[in-house]
């Protein structure tokens, strides 16, 4: 009986270690300024490994909001019982029709795209549906509902401001710029100082002339758009149009002026489809993909770029020296 007893232990234990012992992969969205390297280093895995579960080499391009598969970093749990529990999703299955795309489908369940990615391999925001084309549908649980829904208040909060300025006015108000340099601010500080959807003021060094902005993405840098056509105008008029010519610039926050360098070609956009949705068509030849433009009707499709000191390009994670200098004559420091 002790016998018995011994092998049929030895066996439940085999079992539970040979369940706890395996690897599951889980899936992360790519964010501005990753790459294979960089998020195998933030999650601690070889990039052999990293590339080898996302059939991928050194040479693979990855973009923002792409997904791709972090190896053996599933989180497995132990029950009470000894098994092992997964956190599984319920899952709906959904009949593509003709005329879906995932944006729409996104709204329909009121889910995330990351959602649709996470809970179909090889979906991602460049994938042309098919009629008749399953997709699995992840219900999302009472704490992602909560924050579903504090986003959407977030959202009317910052929709109500819009609508009453209360974000434009301090930045809009009358200083004198005359003679005067911008505060030679390190990216770091003023990443804080305009976070996303903040609207300011852009004057150029040179002439003056000023438009108003607001920051809509970017995390290396300051993405922006114009408020409205009447600033787009303004800020072709300054440059002689749409132009990748570096000039320095005065970014006004409220009574700060800070030394920047802005842009003022428009890409990664269009002005036609809503903003964060799918589109087929993004200008600068960016194709099809996630649509960087939110302000509409202002004349532009996409953003622009402003930069700062230390501020870096989103193509290859490198300070731009052009942009670097205009930012030191805007500071006064290359007279």
């Amino acid at each position: 009986m002790r016998k018995l007893k011994k092998k049929v232990g030895i066996v439940m234990l085999a079992s539970v270690v040979g369940l706890t012992s395996t690897s599951f992969a889980t899936p992360y969205t790519i964010k501005e300024g990753d790459s294979f390297w960089k998020v195998s280093r933030q999650y601690n895995v070889s990039l052999e490994d990293m590339l080898k579960e996302n059939k991928a080499n050194k040479n693979t391009v990855i973009y923002p909001g792409q997904i791709i598969q972090i190896p053996g970093k599933e989180e497995v749990k132990i029950s009470s019982r000894g098994g092992i529990k997964r956190d599984v999703p319920d899952l709906t299955e959904y009949t593509v029709v003709d005329g879906d795309n995932i944006w729409d489908i996104c709204k329909k369940y009121g889910v995330t795209i990351e959602s649709i990615f996470e809970a179909n391999k090889g979906i991602d925001e460049n994938t042309v549906l098919k009629v008749g084309q399953k997709l699995n549908i992840a219900k999302q649980n009472k704490e992602q509902q909560n924050i579903s829904e504090g986003s959407k208040k977030d959202e009317t909060k910052v929709s109500s401001q819009n609508v009453n300025e209360s974000v434009e006015k301090p930045s809009n108000q009358k200083i004198d710029t005359e003679g005067k340099y911008g505060e030679y601010l390190d990216w770091s500080k003023v990443d804080g100082l305009i976070p996303r959807g903040t609207k300011f003021k852009v004057i150029d060094f040179y002439t003056g002339k000023s438009f108003m902005v607001q920051r809509s993405v970017g995390s290396l840098h300051a993405d922006c758009e114009t408020l409205s056509l009447e600033d787009t105008n303004i800020m072709k008029d300054i440059w002689g149009g749409f132009s990748w010519v570096r000039r320095p610039v005065l970014v006004q926050i409220g009574d700060r002026l800070i030394a920047a360098s802005a842009t003022a070609m428009p890409h990664a956009g269009n002005d036609k489809a809503e903003g964060g949705a799918y589109t087929t068509w993004r200008s600068g030849g960016y194709g099809k993909g996630i649509n960087f433009d939110y302000v509409k009707g202002n004349g532009m499709d996409g953003h622009f770029d402003i930069h700062f000191l230390g501020s870096k390009r989103h193509m290859d994670g490198q300070t731009d020296p052009q942009h670097q200098q205009c930012v030191k004559i805007a500071a006064g420091l290359n007279k």
